[in-house]
């Protein structure tokens, strides 16, 4: 039941090692036609009993692996 799951994501780099940064993402527009627009960081969603989708920002670069463990509580 996912109800009952935890998830841990963590994120791997060469330049930050192990981390979380940007957990949950950071989306900025701006600009003129939103050019410098920016998404950094990861997030998971669409959690079920078989399968979790993981994201990663488009424009993240320190974002190289991504760990994802899940636990069950009762």
């Amino acid at each position: 039941n996912p109800e009952n799951y935890v998830v841990d994501l963590l994120f791997r780099s060469k330049q930050l090692g192990i981390n979380q940064r940007q957990l949950g993402g950071t989306n900025r527009a701006s600009g003129a036609l939103n050019k410098d627009n920016v998404s950094n960081g990861g997030w998971w969603s669409h959690l079920n009993s078989q399968s979790i989708t993981v994201w990663k920002g488009w424009s993240d670069k320190n974002i190289e692996e991504v760990r994802v463990r899940i636990w069950v509580y009762m």
